[in-house]
């Protein structure tokens, strides 16, 4: 795969992957508090160490950010 050049299938594969992220993200909304008592250091600390020096796939991404927004 060639993050520059990806193919028709790589990318419907990626915008299946973010639509199913955002409606796991929205699906669970309402049971969420509507403001936690979070700092952007705090925000900023847990991605720091998650988020990968080197590319990966993308789900993998979306795998990084909604186990973060979890433990934020």
């Amino acid at each position: 795969m060639d993050m520059l050049e990806p193919s028709a299938d790589e990318i419907r594969d990626w915008g299946n992957s973010v639509t199913q992220f955002m409606i796991d993200y929205l699906g669970d909304l309402r049971d969420r508090p509507a403001y936690r008592q979070t700092s952007s250091r705090e925000i900023r600390s847990g991605l720091d160490s998650k988020v990968p020096i080197k590319g990966i796939d993308l789900d993998s991404l979306l795998k990084i950010f909604r186990d973060t927004n979890r433990s934020i």
